[in-house]
């Protein structure tokens, strides 16, 4: 099998999450941090056929970069990375034991305090804004009238600070992630945040879901 664009993009975004990946059998693949505050499931263009695991997801994507136009012949304890032209590697799977996975039961969230659209422009700015401040939080929060995000520091209001607000609404609510929980693919994002530490961002077609740890409410 050869894997499309879109799923190196994915495994690119997977391994910022987690450097290890155990994947399953079809066409959806599911990672989650080392911490558990990032659980993310996106579904992709290939089939796999059968289950292996990589430990450095970086490592394999930068193997596969050594051979053009590479195609993935699986094994039982191993895959052949070839071009059919003489260059090959053989690149061996991990103990799925030595990797953390996500749960096999689905998420749902209870008791969710806000709702609402993120668009991929205002993700990219708020995220680019916290890189280039040093920000190390991200807040959302509906004050009655409009639901704003900001790049930030939550305890120390004396710090940099961006906001853009993102859709006019009546809602008030407060919750904080981590900059380095923020670990999706930058898309539209339909938002939920639940009162309970957790938040499901999800794309409108239902191909990409992440599942992200909130810091505090207030």
């Amino acid at each position: 099998m050869k894997l499309s664009d879109q799923t190196i993009e994915v495994l690119q975004n997977f391994s910022t999450i987690n450097q290890s990946l155990l994947f399953k059998s079809g066409d959806v693949l599911r990672t989650v941090s080392p911490q558990k505050t990032v659980l993310a499931e996106v579904t992709v263009p290939d089939n796999f056929k059968s289950e292996f695991g990589i430990y450095d997801l970086g490592q394999f994507l930068s193997a596969m970069t050594l051979i053009d136009d590479a195609e993935l012949n699986l094994g039982d304890n191993s895959m052949n990375i070839n071009n059919g032209n003489g260059m090959s590697i053989t690149y061996r799977y991990a103990d799925p034991s030595m990797i953390v996975t996500p749960p096999e039961k689905g998420i749902a969230l209870p008791d969710i305090d806000a709702e609402f659209s993120l668009s991929d422009t205002i993700l990219k700015n708020v995220l680019q804004a916290a890189r280039v401040l040093g920000l190390p939080d991200i807040i959302v929060e509906g004050d009655g009238t409009n639901i704003s995000i900001s790049a930030g520091d939550s305890k120390n209001s004396s710090m940099n600070n961006y906001s853009q607000n993102i859709v006019e609404s009546d809602s008030t609510f407060r919750h904080v992630f981590k900059v380095d929980n923020m670990k999706m693919m930058m898309l539209q994002y339909n938002v939920e945040i639940s009162t309970k530490g957790i938040s499901k961002f999800y794309t409108e077609d239902g191909n990409a879901t992440y599942y992200i740890a909130t810091e505090s409410r207030s």
